[in-house]
């Protein structure tokens, strides 16, 4: 799996509207590997309808990340 950095340092390089991208991005990435480590017990449909709570949880962690 490639590695990126989701953030950079110069927040000013990256918009809004990139930052929420690549929190959906990381919020599918984590539905998918949680799906397919429970095979059969997991509703993806659950996990799909609170992909903008994820999503929102991951930006805000790193929002709080990059003001240290």
């Amino acid at each position: 799996m490639e590695k990126i950095k989701l953030y950079s340092t110069n927040n000013d390089v990256l918009d809004a509207k990139d930052k929420r991208k690549i929190a959906v991005e990381a919020a599918l990435e984590l539905i998918h590997v949680r799906t397919a480590s429970d095979a059969g017990s997991v509703n993806i449909k659950n996990h799909l309808k609170c992909l903008g709570e994820y999503a929102d949880l991951i930006q805000e962690a790193l929002e709080v990340e990059n003001n240290d």
